[in-house]
């Protein structure tokens, strides 16, 4: 599969690249998110007061890194929890595009800056 947005059983919307798994008899059990983001829809407060102003704010859609704390780029989801995998919209197809290349650039300058001989802290959070 390509880039695709799936909805699964705990109301998240995921978009992805999305493979799918599949056994021996060529059966999908699941499938592979790779690089994944929730995709959050944010509106603007409602108004309640007739004397404040209707102005329409419009909507902006926020994207996170879904499972964040994983070490694996694909992330295995199995077929129960997915509800529903549609094409996004293009719009949030090209954000996430681009949240996407923005990290591979981030990612690969914090490569070349440790193969440069720096120190980072990779205990992982331990209290030690």
């Amino acid at each position: 599969m390509a880039i695709k947005l799936a909805l699964l059983k705990s109301g998240e919307e995921v978009i992805s690249e999305i493979t799918e798994m599949i056994t021996e008899k060529q059966v999908v059990v699941g499938y592979y998110f790779a690089n994944p983001c929730r995709a959050i829809l944010t509106t603007p407060e409602i108004q309640v007061d007739e004397s404040q102003s209707l102005d329409k704010k419009p909507v902006s859609i926020k994207l996170l890194p879904w499972l964040p704390l994983a070490d694996e780029e694909k992330i295995p989801v199995v077929a129960d929890w997915v509800i529903s995998i549609v094409e996004p919209q293009p719009k949030l197809k090209d954000l996430y595009t681009k949240a996407c290349e923005n990290y591979e650039k981030r990612k690969s300058q914090s490569d070349s800056s440790a193969d440069k001989g720096s120190t980072s802290n990779t205990d992982r959070g331990s209290s030690e």
